[in-house]
């Protein structure tokens, strides 16, 4: 997957967030799979990694909270499949 379409992917995201109600869980693989589309996320080899860490990064910087607290310093997999619930 190359940088531009990570960048892309990553504001698609972004927006989606932007709709969903306070108080929604989800996972960056999820939402993710919702933009690109369920077959392509799992027959491709994405950046799932690095577009979760950056959907963090602009929700932050909009004022937008993606809380995963309650999985604090528990082993439950990879951080793109660690649900979170949004906060506006």
């Amino acid at each position: 997957m190359d940088k531009t379409l990570v960048e892309e992917t990553v504001i698609k995201v972004v927006e989606l967030i932007k709709t969903l109600p306070s108080g929604t869980e989800t996972t960056t693989a999820i939402l993710t799979g919702e933009v690109l589309g369920k077959e392509f996320v799992n027959n491709e080899p994405i950046e799932l990694m690095e577009i979760n860490q950056r959907v963090f990064e602009e929700c932050e910087k909009i004022n937008i909270t993606l809380d995963n607290s309650e999985y604090n310093d528990s082993i439950v997999g990879l951080p793109y499949n660690i649900p979170f619930i949004v906060r506006h």
